[in-house]
C-alpha cells in the first residue's frame, strides 16, 4: 500500500510548504479562464482562491468537491472545462499518461491545461528528505514533453518562477 499525505500536510504551520503553494498558485492564476477543475487539488485553496470550480482527488484532505477513485476515470462531460490545473502533483500519479488522455477529454478544444513541476533534481533531494512517499520524484523536461504529446497536446508556453527552480506550463490540444 502506497503511503499518502494526511490533513495535516496542508497544516498552517508547514511554512515552506504553504509558502511554495502560494508561489505556485500566484503564478497559475493568473493563465486560469472560464470552469476550472484542479486534479489533486489537495485542500482545494486553489479553486477557492480563484472563487469557483471543483477540486478534485483520491483523498478528501479538506474541503475537496469530488473524490474520484481514479484521476484516470473523471466524473465530467467531454469537452466541459475550459481549464485544468494540476499543481505540482503529477508526479505523485500512478499512472499520469493516463491522467493527462483523461484531462484531454474533458477540455474543450481551446481550452488549457496548467501543470506545475520542479526543477527534477532539485525534487529528487527533496523527495529523499520531505516526501519518500511519493510515487516519483518528478520528470525530466524530455520525459513531460513525451507524456505531453502522447496525450495528444502541445507545450504552449513555459514560465519559469521561483529562482528558475519551478516552471509553469501552458498546455493546449493538439490540432491533428
Amino acid at each position: 500500500m502506497t503511503k499518502t499525505a494526511d490533513k495535516s500536510y496542508y497544516s498552517s504551520g508547514d511554512f515552506i510548504g504553504n509558502f511554495l503553494r502560494k508561489q505556485r498558485h500566484k503564478n497559475v492564476l493568473r493563465h486560469v479562464k472560464g470552469e476550472l477543475v484542479d486534479i489533486a487539488c489537495g485542500d482545494n485553496y486553489l479553486v477557492h482562491e480563484y472563487g469557483s470550480g471543483k477540486g478534485v482527488d483520491i483523498k478528501n484532505y479538506g474541503n475537496v468537491d469530488v473524490v474520484a477513485e481514479d484521476l484516470s476515470n473523471l466524473p465530467f462531460d467531454d469537452q466541459s472545462i475550459d481549464t485544468v490545473t494540476i499543481i505540482g502533483s503529477i508526479n505523485y500519479f500512478k499512472n499520469p499518461k493516463e491522467v493527462l488522455k483523461e484531462t484531454n477529454r474533458i477540455l474543450k478544444d481551446d481550452g488549457l491545461l496548467i501543470l506545475t513541476t520542479t526543477n527534477y533534481f532539485v525534487m529528487k533531494m527533496w523527495h529523499l528528505l520531505r516526501e519518500s512517499w511519493a510515487h516519483k520524484p518528478g520528470y525530466t523536461s524530455k520525459q513531460l514533453q513525451a507524456m505531453i504529446t502522447t496525450a495528444a497536446f502541445v507545450i504552449d508556453k513555459k514560465i519559469p518562477f521561483n529562482f528558475l527552480l519551478s516552471n509553469v506550463y501552458i498546455v493546449k490540444k493538439s490540432k491533428s
